[in-house]
């Protein structure tokens, strides 16, 4: 009895040992690994390829529009380019581009360039320019708005948060400044002179 209840367990953790090692090999990839691909072209979402959750690290182009993840190197579109993660290089829209973040990009639109996140680099916009959080770099547009700028922003109406550097515009505002304001109106919050025409600054 003793030989065979050391037999039957030794051959059940053998059969679940061989049922672990097939359930393994079995599982799918992590679904959050995005294939990248050199070469993305598109119509507009979804009539693209690669997919919306691929990634395109080469050369993108959107007859009107063109949805990815990470997007890197070089990403022109007709109307609209938009990148649900990362962008690293250059993009261009007649439109608008819309990223997440950036780690180093020039953007360049015919209406707005907005980013959700933080962004380092350059932003070109016939209208806006629109960061909701760090921005780091230039913008150059008629608005130009950034939660806090190390940097430059040179515009018609330039806000920003917390600034670090330099804003040139008719209407110049920001929370703290730590650089110059050239304007017609220059506003810092956080100062004991907050409002000044031409010229303003805080250190």
């Amino acid at each position: 009895m003793i030989g065979r209840s050391r037999f039957s367990a030794a051959k059940f953790c053998r059969n679940v040992s061989v049922a672990a090692l097939l359930v393994l090999f079995a599982l799918p990839g992590k679904a959050d690994e995005a294939e990248s691909f050199p070469l993305g072209f598109g119509l507009f979402p979804p009539a693209q390829f690669p997919p919306e959750s691929g990634d395109v690290i080469g050369f993108r182009f959107g007859i009107f529009a063109s949805r990815n993840y990470n997007v890197s190197f070089l990403d022109i579109a007709s109307l609209v380019n938009l990148v649900d993660g990362n962008l690293m290089g250059i993009e261009v829209a007649g439109l608008c581009n819309k990223i997440c973040t950036s780690d180093g990009a020039l953007q360049v639109a015919g209406i707005c360039n907005i980013c959700e996140m933080g962004f380092s680099g350059m932003q070109i916009a016939g209208i806006a320019n629109m960061v909701d959080e760090n921005f780091m770099g230039l913008q150059i547009g008629c608005f130009n708005v950034a939660e806090t700028v190390d940097g430059a922003q040179i515009g018609v109406f330039n806000k920003g948060g917390a600034v670090r550097g330099v804003q040139i515009g008719a209407f110049n505002t920001a929370t703290t400044l730590v650089g110059v304001q050239i304007g017609v109106i220059n506003f810092i919050e956080d100062s004991s002179v907050p409002c000044l025409p031409v010229i303003n600054a805080h250190f």
